[in-house]
């Protein structure tokens, strides 16, 4: 099996770990000082239960340099504010958009739709050209990153650990998904392959990952089926590759299955094939594959998950709420939950998130080619909160996105991108006054926590034709120092945002992370490690929003999308 794919050793010099800087500690304290003042805090380290498990890290205490919040101006506050108990969030999102060619005019998913992107989408609708957006890491710590290996594998999203293994897709420039890997983090040698596919699956696909239940024993995924586009569920040892059970034979699935039940179930809507009308909600054992639920929907042949247990039909653009039984709690035209759109505008699908009792989404909107007229961007754009028990919309937002394009969305600290102004279609996408604003909010009542002005910062938008450079803008970025802060250069000026509490006052590291774009399939997108001008870096340290640590090594992708890996030491 490892003849799949080779793994190569790592030139020796070729890529050096990167020693953090400390310009954000106090003055005059170096990294041995503060890491003595730290330890001295926490007392002595936590003992190891088994060797090679990884060691678990506390998180400095945050300087004082970085405690100076400020002031953001004041934002319009969503209308009808309901305020609701805080519970878990559950995420699902950019689940329906198609894949469409590239620049270069290799055919996509859906080759017939003619669509360009608009400013505020998640994903690109158009031609799918390479981007780059720099984010950067904060020093965590002693541990570094030293390089042994790379793989000619083109992984499809972040790697995931199993059992000492680490797991990814392959994709080709003929598939989204053709395989599953299990590799070696030590080596970055296949233990074991399998075939895999995403059948009718669109739009996010770098959150399509392997599904690992059962303590991390098994793994979980589609197989290819008999005809084109079919699969079947199919759960394997997650050390070895040998399967334990599977689930249907032709399946057709529009998107994502999701591990539910508290980790102890499979959740999917699928139909028989693709032929067969109607889906099913499906909810499967993650240990057995027994089925625990099998309700068929009703609601539409087109129909996919775009949230937990929240339904949208294609054929009449129609959402529903679905019970733990597959029972409907209820369903609304997509117009009466995001209100009606200007001609020329055409909904594809939506973004969402759960939080206790309320989903929180915003539409997937496209223009068609031929949208010769102006149309603001409040028509394009508008994110609501919707009751998950009755439907009833509880507040909108005017103009934004759940989320902005390289800043990755965190249900924790969620932010949302409100743009302005107007976007004309065609061959290269007009757009006249154009603005964003980054806003912190609240889920469940919509209430702008914090908001920032970022003027007219082409970094903050996925449309596609002429970008940053075209307009003078070809030096901002954006960088992650840390899971929650952001360093942002807009057009010269400098601002470190805080994703709890807006722009803060901090320092800016020289290197980190960035996100790749595939150049192939559209939605697919990774973190890697770069310096500022985007190029392949070894990671200062094994951040988890960057890659995955299995005991002592860690593994990551480069800008292309291949695995590297090596030990973490320190």
């Amino acid at each position: 099996m490892d003849a799949e794919f080779s793994a190569a050793a790592a030139t020796p010099g070729a890529d050096q770990p990167w020693a953090a800087p400390t310009a954000d500690l106090p003055t005059g304290v170096g990294q041995a000082e503060a890491a003595q003042r730290v330890q001295a805090t926490l007392g002595s380290p936590t003992t190891q239960a088994a060797q090679g498990s990884p060691t678990t890290e506390a998180t400095p205490p945050t300087p004082t340099t970085q405690a100076t919040l400020e002031t953001a101006s004041t934002q319009a506050t969503p209308t009808a504010e309901s305020t609701r108990p805080t519970s878990g969030i559950q995420a699902t999102r950019g689940a329906n958009p198609p894949n469409l060619p590239n620049s270069a005019g290799r055919s996509g998913r859906r080759p017939w739709l003619a669509l360009v992107a608009t400013t505020g989408l998640v994903v690109q609708l158009a031609a799918v050209g390479a981007g780059v957006a720099v984010v950067a890491t904060h020093d965590r710590g002693p541990e570094t990153v030293r390089q042994a290996w790379s793989n000619d594998l083109v992984a499809l999203g972040k790697p995931v650990a199993a059992r000492g293994s680490v797991l990814v897709f392959s994709s080709t420039d003929e598939k989204v998904v053709d395989r599953i890997a299990a590799l070696d983090p030590a080596t970055g040698r296949a233990r074991w392959t399998a075939p895999a596919s995403i059948s009718r699956i669109e739009g996010d696909l770098g959150r399509f990952t392997p599904l690992v239940v059962d303590d991390g024993a098994t793994v979980v995924w589609l197989a290819p089926g008999g005809a084109d586009d079919t699969v079947s569920v199919v759960a394997a040892d997650a050390a070895t590759g040998e399967q334990r059970w599977s689930y249907g034979e032709d399946l057709s699935v529009a998107a994502a299955p999701r591990v539910c039940g508290n980790g102890s179930a499979i959740c999917l809507v699928a139909a028989a094939d693709n032929d067969a009308g109607p889906p099913s909600k499906v909810v499967l054992d993650a240990r057995s594959g027994r089925v625990r639920v099998e309700e068929p929907l009703g609601i539409g042949d087109d129909t996919r998950e775009v949230g937990v247990d929240l339904i949208l039909s294609g054929d009449d653009e129609t959402l529903a709420a679905v019970a733990d039984g597959g029972n409907l709690l209820w369903q609304e035209p997509a117009t009466n939950v995001f209100g009606a759109t200007a001609d020329g505008v055409l909904f594809i699908g939506m973004d969402s998130v759960r939080r206790g009792d309320v989903y929180v989404g915003s539409p997937l909107n496209g223009l068609l080619a031929d949208t010769l007229s102006p149309v603001a961007e409040t028509d394009l754009n508008a994110l609501v909160g919707i009751s998950a028990t009755t439907g009833e919309r509880l507040w909108t937002r005017p103009g934004a996105t759940l989320g902005c394009p390289r800043i990755a969305f965190d249900p924790t600290h969620p932010v949302r991108c409100v743009f302005r102004g107007t976007v004309t279609a065609g061959l290269n996408a007009a757009f006249a006054n154009f603005g964003v604003t980054l806003e912190g909010f609240d889920l469940e009542t919509g209430r702008t926590t914090w908001s920032w002005d970022a003027g007219d910062s082409w970094v903050f938008t996925n449309a596609a034709g002429a970008g940053p450079a075209a307009r003078g803008q070809g030096g901002d970025f954006v960088l992650r120092v840390s899971d929650t802060r952001y360093v942002l250069r807009v057009r010269g000026e400098t601002t470190v945002l805080d994703l709890e509490r807006g722009p803060v006052s901090a320092k800016t590291p020289a290197t980190g992370w960035c996100t790749s774009w595939s150049q192939r399939w559209s939605g697919v997108e990774w973190p890697y490690a770069c310096d500022t001008a985007g190029r392949d870096a070894v990671p200062s340290a094994p951040v988890e929003f960057g890659g995955v640590r299995v005991g002592d090594d860690y593994v990551w992708l480069d800008r292309n999308g291949r695995p590297r890996g090596g030990p973490v030491t320190g």
